[in-house]
């Protein structure tokens, strides 16, 4: 029963090995070879076993194309809500937060979208927008989750990308491609 065993985890192991004849990185064929050696009597005991086959797996670098491809895309933490790069994402979000916590009104109007609702209250445009920031209060656990936001590895989905614990900023590329904006600022009251 245990020749039975050792035998069929030998087959399986030669089969494993003998079907995994080439695999892909980066773009090019990676070369892996296997050899098997044939035994005709099925093996007697684990370290027989081991013995029987050996794996060959060659690590030369694939070669390199001179080329240089432009039409990348960013497949970064972002990339199921925007075509914009990871870091341009990153020093947007950064931007935003500096603006808010700066009570800088006008440069924050600069990159939102409209309109935008603000809880109760919609405001059409960037005029609109900068009168009515500048006398809301957005109260201590906005401006405490706001503060607390790295702007790194941020929350995404499909929607947009989040700022803050709970959902406070939410950005997207809305309107013209690769361009970012402010779409909603929630204030959980």
């Amino acid at each position: 029963m245990m020749r039975k065993k050792i035998g069929f985890v030998v087959i399986l192991g030669m089969c494993v090995f003998m079907g995994c004849g080439s695999n892909t990185e980066n773009g090019a064929l990676a070369d892996i070879r296997t050899e098997a050696v044939q035994s005709s009597e099925i093996v007697a005991d684990t370290a027989e076993a081991e013995e029987s086959f050996a794996v060959v797996v060659d690590t030369a670098e694939p070669e390199r194309s001179s080329e240089v491809r432009v039409d990348t895309v960013d497949t970064g933490a972002y990339s199921v809500a925007t075509s914009v790069p990871s870091d341009e994402v990153e020093q947007f979000a950064s931007n935003v937060k500096a603006y808010l916590l700066d009570e800088d009104w006008a440069a924050l109007s600069e990159v939102t979208f409209y309109p935008i609702r603000l809880n109760d209250k919609v405001i059409e445009n960037a005029d609109a927008f900068v009168q009515h920031m500048a006398n809301y209060d957005f109260g201590d656990q906005f401006i405490q989750d706001i503060s607390d936001e790295t702007c790194v590895d941020m929350f995404c989905n499909y929607q947009g990308i989040m700022m803050g614990q709970q959902g406070e900023i939410w950005l997207s590329e809305v309107g013209a491609k690769g361009k970012l904006y402010v779409f909603a600022i929630n204030v959980i009251e």
